[in-house]
């Protein structure tokens, strides 16, 4: 009876049931390959880099580029999608 306040105990059947599931994840990962290590990033020098890196100084956005952006997100507003697509293509350059 599933029902009772009594302390549940791990049986048998529930041991086999957790070795089936394992076997089965074993054999998903064996044709999958779901369970693995992700390789660190090395720099040049095959250093494996540090967990948190600083940003490269020439990783932030132009301001000319932000420019365009808020043009374009305007231009949306003012549902002007020829000038919106237009934006788009001088932002991607």
């Amino acid at each position: 009876d599933y029902n009772t306040d009594e302390t549940l105990e791990v049986t048998p059947l529930d041991l086999v049931g957790l070795a089936s599931v394992r076997d089965a994840m074993h054999q998903m990962d064996q044709v999958f390959g779901i369970f693995y290590e992700v390789p660190k990033e090395k720099n040049d020098d095959g250093s494996k880099k540090d967990e948190i890196d600083e940003p490269a100084e020439d990783s932030s956005i132009p301001d000319e580029v932000m420019e365009l952006v808020q043009s374009r997100t305007d231009a949306k507003e003012a549902k002007d999608w020829d000038l919106a697509d237009s934006l788009r293509s001088r932002i991607t350059e």
